[in-house]
């Protein structure tokens, strides 16, 4: 998509599950149940996606998804799945790298939006 003269691309950096208290808060379940299939454990998928602009020498990423290198105990809660969908991959297909990320713009600091901008084993930023 075009705006002005930047180029925006959706990208998929993830799937995961929240427990439907935590997604749909005071809404009662009969409003949202017909629309929104939950799991044996009560908790809805969401697919995280960020935000990548690009244009006048600028590749600004709005939100990182929730990244990899979790406990399996984690990865299992959550439902965390970043096996083929996953940032890296998704900047890939676009012929991008984490190293031609100029500016990074977090929505919020929940987990789902930052803690893919680092490198978990590591503990050090992929970006900059």
């Amino acid at each position: 998509m075009k705006a002005g003269k930047y180029t925006v691309y959706v990208l998929e950096t993830g799937r995961f599950a929240l427990d439907d208290g935590a997604v749909f808060g005071i809404i009662p379940k009969a409003l949202w149940s017909q629309r929104v299939t939950t799991d044996e454990k009560n908790r809805t998928s969401m697919t995280l996606r960020s935000i990548l602009i690009v244009g006048s020498g600028y590749q600004i990423l709005v939100d990182t998804g929730h990244g990899e290198g979790y406990s399996d105990k984690i990865r299992k809660i959550y439902r965390m799945d970043n096996g083929s969908v996953n940032l890296k991959n998704s900047l890939a297909a676009l012929e991008f790298t984490f190293d031609d990320i100029t500016d990074l713009i977090f929505t919020n600091l929940h987990f789902d939006h930052t803690n893919g901008a680092i490198n978990q084993s590591k503990k050090l930023p992929l970006f900059f």
